[in-house]
């Protein structure tokens, strides 16, 4: 698979990530993945913001954002078209030392 990161050399260290895609979905790869992406924005790029968006439709990815700490920001009504027709997206973002609490309760 592969991630696409916008915004490395913004000036407010806001990194967009575009695009995860993963390969082998269904097999608990999304986790690990995220936890090294995070890692790579927070701790490598010294970001302060995380941000990116999701199909309000997919579940199962939405479950595992919430899950690893990101905060809805808000719905982009009908900002992605598919086959099907326009869908709703769902705005997430994590700060940095949000991610430092995440991370700090974690090795607890």
């Amino acid at each position: 698979g592969y991630a696409i990161f916008l915004g490395l050399r913004s000036p407010h260290h806001a990194l967009e990530l575009k695009r995860v895609v993963i390969t082998e979905p269904g097999k608990g790869l999304g986790r690990r993945v995220f936890a090294e992406l995070l890692r790579y924005a927070f701790e490598q790029r010294q970001a302060h913001r995380l941000y990116f968006d999701a199909f309000d439709d997919n579940a199962r990815a939405l479950h595992l954002y919430r899950s690893l700490g990101f905060r809805e920001e808000g719905i982009l009504r009908e900002a992605g078209l598919r086959k099907d027709g326009y869908r709703n997206l769902v705005m997430f973002s994590m700060l940095a030392a949000e991610y430092r609490a995440v991370t700090t309760a974690r090795s607890r």
